[in-house]
């Protein structure tokens, strides 16, 4: 009960980082595909259609009994709300966004908590006492941020020296005029960013009347694509406009309308429903450092003076930082798979990747671990530091080096493939070491034991069976990238079997793991120290087997991008995650998330790198997915009946302690 409710307190939070993060990723996508002539208006009302098509039968089936009848003053106020929100704001944002960059588009967007605030205030929805210094800096920072987004657009300063000169991806833009289009589009942003905040505080006002957020998400993207297409009909007589092929106008329009549309949009009214407006408001800097952070170190964007000069004022009006945190563990492998991938063929020795990762985490994680654990992080002792030394050399050591091997030699998609049968070898080694009950006699237990079997039979197939190569979805990729290509048939094998090994070590990791969080509860001084041994070993085998001193100079490319990524991501983050949720749930429920992780590069490398799989690698995935799932189904009607018997246990007056309270 106790987790239940951290949980739905931490949930605004999580739900408006991942709001910002995918509204900047939207910010840079959307700047590709205007610049390669993608039309606007034919945008929103792509973009919005598709939004339309995936919520209306999630509404539909979602909300049947809770969605309140409709009245026109309702249907008014949404129709309003999309025409302020998404119509005006969207068309008059993309304008301006082909006039600037998205760094400066995000950057200008930190108004909206100012706007927002002030619009709350007049409207009564928030207080202001200027008798008190909150009252005092609340309206301080209102003013800096309108002072701060005017410096920004008229004075431009000296150019500052740019931060990388060859940036990682190449596109090249149609080049405006730089005088008044850079104050045109900085003027067309801010009233959109108005609009956007006049979106934020009318939806307040609506989710007080009406509740079903899905039905009200829904119609608001079907009032935006009529509105949009009537737009469209008036200003946009090209019929080609309207012709998609694959590229990276219809990856944005897609984008656009599952993620930003579907998602962000739900996930806005959910935190504003909760929250208020101005809660939803103040997340916006995130989205600015992200989108400077790529802008930068990706397309190499240079910034001036005026730009640089007031971006704490923007940002700093006197709210609280986020000290909540979440993460999509499967994501972050799954991109790790890719950029691993692209850093090994353009030569990244496998050895020096795994320890300049783990000496980053290790820096990252050291500071933090000494300071929020000090008061709480049990002493060592020989065992416990002997244990997290294993953990390592099996977790890490072993497993990553083992697996980059593997990786060069096959695909980014087959190596998350194999990675299903993490849940099948750690299920199997918590039943050998009694962590995991197995009973025959119940449906459940002959579910896991034949899902197990699944899993294992499936990796075989995938592994020895190629079988016809199937149809590429797209013929051309959008990023263009040329690997070593090694030989096809032994390759093929020795990489699978490596990727095997590897995926056993991680299982053996995984219930490791769990061992040693019963007796070591402070989680982020174990991951630093976990680290610290990872990049010791690590080292100790790149003195044996990497003599190249060449190997250990790194350049901005993506070589480096994929260390700095996975060390402060995965080796900083997803561990500690990892080390929690074992910690919570057990070994095995971590492992049953594996698969998500296979979609995600399955996609990215379908459409994104145009690569191909074969027959036998579909059979084989389709059969461990549905091993996967068997063994998750018995394992989910475990944790029912456990649960059931603990809520019998509550009314047994001899019962010293309720399970369901804890």
């Amino acid at each position: 009960m106790a987790i239940m409710a951290s949980m739905k307190a931490c949930a605004p939070y999580i739900c408006m980082v991942v709001c910002q993060f995918a509204s900047a990723g939207s910010s840079i996508l959307n700047k590709l595909a205007l610049e390669q002539g993608l039309s606007m208006l034919v945008f929103v009302v792509y973009r919005h259609l598709i939004a339309v098509i995936i919520l209306a039968p999630l509404a539909y089936v979602l909300e049947r009994n809770q969605r309140p009848c409709f009245s026109f003053a309702i249907m008014l106020k949404i129709f309003i709300l999309a025409m302020v929100g998404i119509t005006i704001q969207q068309n008059v944002y993309y304008v301006g966004l082909h006039f600037t960059s998205p760094t400066v588009a995000v950057a200008l967007s930190n108004v909206i908590p100012a706007f927002t605030f002030i619009l709350a205030m007049i409207l009564r929805m928030e207080k202001l006492s200027l008798k008190t210094a909150r009252g005092r800096t609340k309206l301080g920072g209102a003013i800096f941020c309108i002072v701060g987004a005017l410096v920004f657009i008229f004075w431009k300063g000296h150019l500052l020296g740019v931060i990388v000169r060859r940036p990682l991806v190449q596109f090249h833009f149609k080049s405006s005029k730089k005088g008044d289009d850079w104050v045109r589009g900085s003027a067309l942003i801010l009233t959109s960013c108005f609009a956007g905040s006049a979106k934020l505080v009318l939806q307040a006002f609506i989710c007080q009347i009406y509740p079903a957020r899905l039905t009200m998400n829904t119609l608001v993207c079907f009032f935006a694509s009529l509105q949009s297409s009537a737009l469209a009909l008036v200003f946009e007589r090209n019929a080609s406009s309207w012709r998609m092929n694959w590229n990276i106008q219809l990856m944005a329009i897609i984008y656009g309308g599952t993620v930003i549309s579907c998602l962000v949009y739900y996930l806005q009214i959910y935190c504003i429903s909760k929250k208020g407006p101005v809660f939803c408001s103040i997340f916006a800097p995130l989205a600015m450092l992200i989108v400077a952070f790529v802008s930068a170190f990706i397309f190499a964007e240079r910034l001036h003076v005026g730009r640089m000069r007031h971006p704490q004022r923007l940002v700093g009006w006197g709210l609280t930082v986020i000290r909540k945190r979440n993460i999509d563990v499967s994501f972050a492998y799954a991109g790790s798979s890719i950029l691993g991938k692209l850093a090994l063929g353009q030569g990244l020795s496998a050895l020096v990747f795994v320890v300049y990762r783990h000496l980053i985490a290790m820096l990252i994680l050291a500071p933090l671990a000494y300071v929020l654990e000090r008061n709480r992080r049990p002493s060592f002792s020989f065992g416990i530091m002997l244990k997290i030394f294993i953990l390592a050399m099996l977790g890490i050591t072993i497993q990553q080096n083992v697996y980059y091997v593997g990786l060069h030699l096959i695909s980014p998609t087959v190596a998350s493939a194999l990675g299903n049968v993490i849940p099948a070898f750690t299920f199997l080694l918590a039943i050998v070491l009694r962590m995991e009950k197995l009973s025959l006699k119940t449906v459940r237990g002959r579910a896991r034991l034949a899902g197990t079997i699944f899993c294992i039979t499936g990796a075989l197939i995938f592994t020895f069976w190629k079988g016809h190569l199937l149809g590429a979805f797209v013929t051309s990729p959008l990023i263009q990238l040329h690997f070593e290509s090694p030989e096809k048939g032994d390759a093929w094998l020795k990489g699978s079997a490596l990727m095997l090994f590897g995926y056993f070590a991680c299982s053996v990791s995984l219930v490791l793991q769990a061992s040693i969080c019963e007796i070591y509860p402070a989680k982020l001084t174990m991951n630093a120290v976990m680290c610290f041994f990872a990049a010791l070993q690590s080292s100790a085998l790149s003195l044996i087997f990497e003599r190249n001193a060449s190997s250990w100079r790194m350049f901005w490319n993506v070589q480096l991008m994929t260390i700095i990524y996975s060390g402060t991501v995965v080796s900083g983050l997803v561990y500690y995650m990892q080390i929690y949720c074992v910690s919570e749930k057990g070994p095995v429920f971590c492992a049953i998330f594996t698969p998500l992780g296979m979609l995600v590069v399955a996609l990215v490398s379908a459409f994104v790198f145009a690569e191909q799989l074969h027959v036998g690698s579909l059979i084989g995935a389709v059969i461990i997915i549905l091993g996967l799932y068997c063994v998750l189904w018995g394992k989910s009607r475990d944790s029912s009946e456990n649960g059931d018997e603990d809520c019998e246990a509550q009314k047994d007056p001899g019962a010293e302690k309720n399970p369901c309270d804890v």
